[in-house]
């Protein structure tokens, strides 16, 4: 009998072997179609598959509690740090580990709270009064507490819509007059939540958040910043300002550990209404290797191959077609890097130095060393390599560039090297898979 939650119809066409395939359709974005009115259309494939994605989502942050696995030392450090520590928080690292996931997730969490919390995605042409007047605009008037005005001057300011904004100067301003303002802020606690940090170039900005993060916690302010961005250490993200390290918390995200992404699988599992068998599972984790966007990308299309395949369990069959089915959805860049990246004389050793490096052990944030490289080839039966040949191919691959796939990192005596994208690395996990 075919799952209750596909139409006969569906199922019967399926079962045709001889008929032509039907041309595929939009299923998704049309008017938004909900799940609802997806069952209400009788397409219960359609309706579960976008369970599914709802569930797993490598390219899109969680933005519910519900949804989201793993993290949950970063989040009790967070929370000690807003609510104990009256710290500011700053979430960095790689791509691809959860940065916006787990801001997502702080943020539902504060509001459950109490706390207002206010969004903003930063670019290259950013400005510090851009940024905080437009936070500001949205933190509405009277607060008890302003000082400066009268009862009857911050009634009209209520019925003017008017908002804390109004407390800044009309031109510029910078860090001593936004602490001035916020020191206001006594009914609430507020977090302005600053995305995509790294997207700022100019140093003027950094330098005038550093000074406001300075000020409002030394007038103890009733503010904290969330601050989120792609970077290999703090300084890299905020600049080096000696004056706010007692006042800031970084958390350096990390791969997720085996028990992470299988918590990760589990709740994915729960919201699609599917059941992975434990040998998918295994061999999800040991793909992924703590990578969640990899485990999230594996599970969708191993759930998408058993949907279609009329099946509840995710099987190793599905799972071999969903490897297959992901490395060729690779996006165009990733594809045209990679062909640029293995060229010369040394395009087959180049090639084989990135596959085991995007399969060789690494440490908790994901870098490597030549030596680990040299230990994945031995293991993929390549034969022993000296370490001073593979230091020499990964500097190569190292080198700035538009076609550079790797980074370095200096830690200690060893040179550690970390893929610059890591959907790159997903990519040749797949390809190699």
């Amino acid at each position: 009998m075919p799952p209750t939650w596909i139409p006969k119809r569906a199922y019967a066409e399926t079962e045709t072997a001889d008929a032509e395939e039907p041309i595929p359709q939009f299923r998704f974005l049309a008017s938004d179609m909900s799940m609802a009115s997806a069952g209400r259309m009788g397409s219960g494939r359609a309706q579960a598959l976008q369970i599914l994605r709802e569930a797993f989502t490598p390219t899109q942050p969680k933005q519910s509690v519900q949804l989201f696995a793993g993290r949950r030392r970063e989040l009790k450090r967070i929370v000690s740090a807003i609510e104990e520590w009256k710290a500011h928080v700053v979430i960095f690292g790689e791509r691809g580990f959860g940065k916006s996931s787990l801001a997502n997730i702080v943020s539902e969490i504060a509001r459950q709270g109490g706390i207002t919390v206010l969004s903003c995605s930063c670019s290259s042409e950013l400005t510090f009064e851009e940024m905080f007047r437009n936070f500001l605009r949205d933190i509405p008037l009277p607060y008890r507490g302003v000082q400066g005005r009268g009862v009857q001057a911050r009634s009209d300011a209520a019925r003017a819509g008017g908002s804390f904004a109004t407390l800044l100067p009309a031109g510029p301003f910078g860090a001593t007059e936004l602490a001035e303002a916020l020191r206001h802020l006594t009914d609430r606690h507020v977090i302005f939540r600053i995305d995509e940090f790294d997207r700022v170039r100019g140093e003027e900005i950094k330098n005038q958040l550093a000074e406001a993060i300075k000020n409002l916690s030394d007038v103890g302010a009733r503010v904290t910043f969330l601050i989120v961005g792609v970077a290999d250490d703090l300084d890299d993200l905020l600049g080096k300002h000696p004056s706010i390290q007692r006042n800031v918390v970084g958390i350096h995200l990390s791969l997720m550990n085996e028990e992470e992404l299988r918590h990760l699988i589990k709740a994915g599992e729960l919201a699609a209404g599917l059941a992975f068998e434990d040998a998918v599972k295994d061999k999800v984790v040991k793909l992924a290797q703590g990578n969640p966007y990899e485990a999230q990308l594996l599970c969708l299309h191993a759930g998408q191959v058993a949907i279609e395949d009329n099946s509840k369990i995710v099987r190793e069959d599905h799972f071999a077609r969903a490897i297959d089915q992901a490395a060729t959805m690779a996006p165009r860049g990733i594809e045209r890097l990679c062909e640029h990246a293995f060229v010369g004389a040394q395009h087959d050793q180049l090639k084989a130095i990135a596959f085991a490096a995007a399969h060789c052990r690494t440490d908790e944030f994901g870098s490597f060393t030549a030596a680990d490289v040299c230990a994945e080839l031995e293991r993929r039966g390549q034969g022993v390599q000296r370490e001073e040949t593979i230091q020499s191919l990964l500097t190569r691959l190292s080198t700035s560039g538009p076609n550079r796939i790797l980074k370095t990192r200096d830690h200690g005596r060893a040179r550690h090297y970390a893929f610059v994208d890591q959907v790159f690395k997903v990519y040749l996990s797949l390809q190699a898979s």
